[in-house]
């Protein structure tokens, strides 16, 4: 679902960087480079889960002003593996409506534009 709607909304191709971790991909902006997506799959427990299954999760750029109040949700995580002040991490096993997910990663595509 992330990859479609990003491809569509965006006309952004994922870029598959790390060898180590083939299906880890990021999303950029074609004008200034700056990520605003990074879709892997991770364990859960390194989100503090507890479970030991991978889950996929996508990490989104947001204002520092907007962290505590979405740190609240069900589903909504410190960015792992990013800076926590500035990036969140969702889990996508349908925690969170496809509507939520579009709008932060709006948020996150508007936040690092410029």
């Amino acid at each position: 679902m992330v990859l479609d709607y990003i491809k569509a909304k965006y006309d952004v191709e994922p870029e598959f960087l790390w060898e180590k971790f083939p299906d880890y991909c990021i999303f950029r902006h074609r004008n200034n480079e700056k990520w605003f997506g990074l879709l892997m799959e991770i364990l859960a427990s390194k989100l503090k889960i507890q479970s030991k299954e991978p889950i996929q999760v996508i990490d989104l750029h947001i204002p520092k002003e907007g962290a505590d109040d979405l740190l609240q949700e069900k589903g909504i995580y410190p960015g792992w593996h990013m800076n926590k002040k500035t990036w969140i991490s969702l889990v996508l096993d349908g925690t969170l409506t496809d509507e939520t997910i579009q709008k932060l990663i709006e948020e996150s595509y508007q936040a690092t534009l410029s």
